[in-house]
């Protein structure tokens, strides 16, 4: 069960130890660690089945290399159209957290707590209930009305952990937790709580011997960590996983190998 924290200085390390807001790998998750992976976020054909970036680079001619930006691997020039005629890639959550979750839980102590993060941004507060009729509607349209909140408002104006131009709502969970959110089945100590398609942003155990960003406006997950960590994340047959450095940035513009 995902337990609410209320206090964000569980992720006070977090500051000492990230670069300057960006898309560096050593901005996304914390610098120092022995090695960093980069899981690639799936693509899909145009039937929606779930592709590889390397499939797609064989189809297009590109090269699939650290900082590939899935964009370019399509052979676009803009962010519409082109060669692959597939949808991009999932950005700001990982679709991939089941399997991820098994090779995290591997290198965390049985008893350890991990500290999930999720971005405030996400539209948890619900938006609006918009209603619409085939042919001609019975009577008076009713008006718009709030959808319900996805989440405890009194966790949405909490206390937050305030990053760079970020802040997050933070969760006490464990590997099976984030095994029962990628089968749309977790559950937490606030009602309600409904993630949905969401996934943590930043997580780490109470250790600090990893930690997993998946910024909101990448197309990757970035992981820190110990050498064999990141080599089972590179060995893991059900994930696209490529070795990256710290100083490696991954912005929409810095694929200069596939730059047209």
């Amino acid at each position: 069960m995902f337990r609410y924290e209320r206090d964000p200085r569980v992720g006070d390390w977090l500051r000492l130890r990230l670069g300057p807001f960006g898309p560096a790998v050593g901005s996304l998750v914390p610098r120092g660690f022995a090695a960093y992976a980069r899981v690639l976020h799936p693509m899909a054909d145009e039937a929606q089945r779930p592709v590889r970036w390397a499939e797609v680079a064989a189809a297009t001619g590109r090269v699939l290399h650290p900082t590939a930006q899935s964009w370019r691997l399509m052979r676009r020039s803009a962010p519409f159209g082109g060669s692959w005629s597939g949808p991009d890639a999932v950005q700001g959550s990982l679709p991939e957290l089941r399997a991820v979750a098994r090779v995290l839980g591997a290198h965390t102590a049985p008893d350890e707590d991990l500290v999930a993060a999720f971005w405030e941004g996400t539209s948890w507060e619900g938006g609006m209930m918009l209603f619409a009729w085939v042919g001609e509607p019975d009577g008076e349209l009713p008006p718009p009305r709030p959808a319900p909140p996805e989440l405890d408002p009194d966790v949405l104006h909490g206390p937050k952990l305030g990053l760079p131009h970020r802040a997050y709502l933070l969760f006490r969970a464990t590997p099976d937790d984030l095994v029962a959110l990628a089968d749309g089945q977790a559950r937490a100590d606030v009602d309600p709580f409904r993630p949905g398609w969401r996934t943590p942003n930043l997580l780490w155990p109470a250790d600090h011997s990893w930690c997993l960003a998946t910024e909101v406006d990448l197309d990757s997950t970035v992981v820190g960590g110990s050498r064999a960590l990141v080599g089972d994340l590179l060995s893991a047959a059900d994930l696209e996983v490529l070795e990256v450095v710290e100083t490696d940035s991954l912005g929409y513009d810095d694929d200069r190998v596939n730059a047209d």
